[in-house]
């Protein structure tokens, strides 16, 4: 990985930021929320298409 080539603290290149217990919690969250959606707009899709080729 390359090195910062600003002076001073790393946290102004973005390099040693490690997130807390709340923003890892969070990032979770929204991956499983994320997910829940797909897997709805997934199942929703495959009944709408199994009608559609049922009533043809």
């Amino acid at each position: 990985m390359f090195r910062c080539s600003r002076p001073g603290c790393p946290y102004a290149c973005g390099s040693g930021r490690r997130p807390s217990c709340l923003e890892r919690t969070l990032y979770y969250a929204l991956y499983v929320l994320l997910i829940g959606v797909f897997l709805v707009s997934l199942a929703t899709g495959l009944v709408r298409l199994n009608s559609s080729i049922s009533l043809v």
